[in-house]
């Protein structure tokens, strides 16, 4: 029974960036008008343009965040993870969404219905601040991903980008820390605008300096300091 995420979905909220700070009458109004679903891998829950009926909170699982290009080459921007909200802004705002949205893996998803969002910004003054908050923190990250994509070497944006995936989807391993959202190379690749090929370059240059290791589609940190001191990350 879905009934069963229910102490997950408010644990998971009562952490967030966007809801740990609001009332829990607040949390209560979300998710007793909410519905929980499971949907399997490949389900596509919006497309760019097209307007979004609800925000989506992850439970479980990941969903892909991605965008494409009229030549039909695919940017993905990032992949979700438990404890993450989708479709702030088109629910905000009401009109389309921003990025195309589908299920990585088979995926547990809160929906929040537009109108009980609504209703709650209304009524929780901190939720609405809490969304400056986010939407904030979120420019600065686009800003952040912009200057590297045009200042950083190949390399170190493939440090910088395995940095931010092991923080939301690192787990421990007996090697160091392993990725644990499966991932193609050409998906990775996707990530970084850049082709296959030269991804795969500097995935073996790293490996070759045991900074990580590579075992059946699985990435495993080996270095933390060195990947870091790559990306240009203090420790």
């Amino acid at each position: 029974m879905l009934d069963s995420y229910l102490p997950l979905a408010r644990r998971l909220l009562e952490q967030t960036e966007l809801t740990h700070r609001v009332a829990a009458a607040t949390l209560d109004d979300l998710l007793a008008a909410s519905s929980i679903q499971r949907h399997p891998p490949g389900r596509t829950f919006s497309m760019r343009g097209q307007p979004m009926a609800n925000l989506l909170f992850v439970l479980e699982g990941s969903l892909e965040v991605s965008m494409e290009g009229s030549d039909g080459r695919r940017s993905i921007v990032w992949y979700l993870a438990p404890g993450q909200w989708m479709g702030l802004i088109p629910i905000l705002d009401g009109k389309g969404a921003i990025h195309n949205l589908r299920a990585h893996t088979e995926a547990v998803l809160l929906h929040v219905p537009r109108a009980t969002f609504q209703a709650a910004l209304q009524a929780d003054q901190s939720l609405a601040l809490m969304c400056l908050d986010v939407l904030c923190e979120r420019s600065r990250s686009i800003y952040d991903n912009m200057a590297s994509e045009t200042l950083l070497p190949l390399r170190a944006r493939v440090a910088r980008l395995l940095l931010l995936l092991l923080e939301q989807h690192g787990r421990d391993a007996v090697t160091g820390i392993e990725l644990a959202l499966k991932l193609s190379q050409d998906e990775f690749a996707a990530m970084l605008g850049v082709t296959r090929q030269s991804l795969n370059r500097e995935l073996k240059a790293l490996e070759k300096m045991a900074v990580l290791s590579i075992s059946y589609s699985r990435i495993t940190l080996q270095d933390l300091p060195a990947l870091q001191a790559l990306a240009g990350v203090a420790a």
